[in-house]
């Protein structure tokens, strides 16, 4: 997709929602298989950033990174 043919993969005006429920996205493995609203997405992910998801600790070692390159010297786990 790029920013010339973004328009192209959009349905056509006028026409119902497409019910997805019973898609299953499984085939992809780690697909996510979520089917939810665009709110729902908002809310969740909200909770995410915002800390009101996981516990504490998690929700402080998801959001530290770490460095991807390591010293020469430094051994690796």
């Amino acid at each position: 997709m790029t920013t010339e043919n973004w328009q192209s993969m959009l349905e056509e005006p006028g026409l119902p929602p497409l019910d997805v429920t019973d898609l299953n996205t499984s085939w992809g493995w780690s697909a996510g298989n979520v089917v939810s609203t665009t709110g729902e997405m908002i809310e969740a992910f909200g909770a995410l950033a915002a800390g009101r998801l996981l516990p504490a600790e998690q929700h402080r070692e998801m959001w530290t990174t770490v460095s991807t390159t390591a010293p020469p010297t430094a051994t690796r786990r």
